[in-house]
């Protein structure tokens, strides 16, 4: 085992420590910087915001865009990805331009949830709302994600109307429940009823920092899928396609599409039960972009 574990000091062991090394790291890097105050508050009343540091020329044609914290509590990894990159003294070549979004979900990476101050799934947000249908396989298994309390008898019986859901309907439309849904706001994945504070960040990001931009590279930080300590790099697009090819080429063969992706058992569902990622949002802003998208 390596010995050097001066890495850790890149992470934190709470919000306010996970904000002051991100905004310290991009002050001594020269970064320019800007913040979006989230009018929510912190379990101990502090003030939520989304920080934004960038590195390299305004009219950069080469734009990299890395984000922490879509998944509110999974910035405690990904911040600190985001801090120890600005703390290695980045030589940017010339032309380009490397953008970092930190908490794009302040409230939940404070008070340790997946989700928002709605309950919105940040990640399932990114859709037309006015075209939103109801998630039926979501609306079956309603009951057993959210049960009423947690009795050894409640669990049992809900996990057993899971399993039994599954073993009727099949694998897709069991993982199609999980993908998101818009009906159910007290459930989860709920992908929300209108565009999030954190959806509008982004969205304001991209056209700010990317409007000169001819190629845009995106990763969005998460953490859990995968094996331990290994991080998963996910495209959005079908291995088929020439998006999948090019993003391949960059980060080589171990890049997976979210059209393929192993679940636990082994199992696999496509890339339609899945809708709303950052990603799609990105490619749904820059369309006169060359974009290459991926999760990790």
């Amino acid at each position: 085992m390596n010995s050097d574990r001066r890495f850790l000091n890149y992470f934190s062991d709470s919000f306010q420590e996970l904000q002051d090394k991100f905004l310290s790291a991009a002050e001594k890097s020269g970064a320019s910087t800007e913040t979006f105050v989230n009018d929510a508050k912190g379990p101990n009343d502090e003030s939520l915001r989304t920080d934004i540091a960038r590195l390299g020329p305004r009219a950069a044609g080469k734009v990299l865009l890395l984000v922490s914290g879509t998944h509110g509590i999974e910035a405690y990894s990904g911040s600190g990805c985001l801090t120890a990159w600005l703390e290695s003294k980045p030589n940017l070549p010339g032309d380009t331009a490397v953008v970092l979004i930190n908490l794009l979900n302040p409230y939940g990476t404070a008070w340790l949830r997946r989700q928002n101050e709605e309950n919105v799934d940040v990640n399932r947000n990114f859709v037309d709302h006015r075209k939103t249908v109801e998630n039926l396989p979501y609306a079956a298994l309603h009951h057993a994600l959210m049960p009423a309390d947690l009795e050894d008898t409640t669990i049992r019986q809900a996990d057993a109307d899971i399993q039994a859901y599954r073993q009727e309907a099949g694998d897709t439309d069991f993982w199609r429940a999980f993908g998101g849904q818009y009906s159910h706001s007290d459930g989860v994945f709920f992908g929300g009823n209108n565009a999030t504070w954190s959806n509008q960040i982004l969205r304001t990001s991209l056209r700010s920092h990317c409007a000169n931009a001819r190629t845009v590279g995106f990763i969005d930080f998460h953490s859990g899928l995968g094996p331990f300590g290994y991080g998963t790099p996910i495209s959005n697009q079908r291995i088929n396609t020439e998006g999948f090819s090019r993003a391949r080429s960059w980060y080589g063969d171990s890049l997976i599409s979210l059209a393929s992706i192993d679940s636990d058992d082994g199992s696999e569902f496509s890339s339609d039960t899945t809708e709303g990622h950052t990603m799609d949002c990105v490619e749904s802003e820059l369309p006169d972009k060359d974009v290459t998208c991926i999760t990790l």
